[in-house]
């Protein structure tokens, strides 16, 4: 799953600009699943294709289980009037999209140990740079 992150001195992960992610809109979506209720009172489950540039406010708007219009996010690829999509509708959002539900834990683990390695990285060039002064120093 390892895909580069950047991260800033810090060691917090770098947030991409707009401008990135309005370079990002034109090549890719970011999968999503919701489910809720509908204005009449049906419950509803779907698969979303949304915009790379709009995500963080459909993360925000879903999270917060506050209403909103999916298209304006980007495109529904499979709903249905229930709570939870069948058996069949989730196999065929992993075999034919490669749609994993658990794939915010598995990122944020592997964030995780992304980080680890980039700070203990920062602390030996630290120490190095330490060792080196001292080295230099007169005795």
């Amino acid at each position: 799953m390892t895909s580069p992150l950047n991260f800033d001195n810090s060691g917090k992960v770098k947030v991409s600009t707009d401008e990135e992610l309005a370079v990002a809109d034109e090549t890719s979506v970011i999968l999503g699943y919701i489910n809720g209720t509908l204005a009449d009172g049906r419950p509803y489950y779907a698969y979303v294709a949304i915009t790379p540039s709009k995500y963080r406010e459909f993360y925000e708007l879903t999270a917060a289980r506050k209403p909103l219009t999916i298209e304006d996010y980007g495109s529904i690829i499979m709903f249905g009037y229930d709570n939870a999509p069948p058996p069949e509708v989730v196999e065929k959002m992993r075999t034919d999209y490669g749609f994993d539900e658990n794939y915010g834990q598995k990122l944020q683990q592997d964030a995780g140990k992304q980080q680890k390695i980039f700070l203990d990285k920062k602390e030996a060039d630290r120490l190095k740079d330490i060792v080196a002064m001292l080295s230099k120093q007169p005795k």
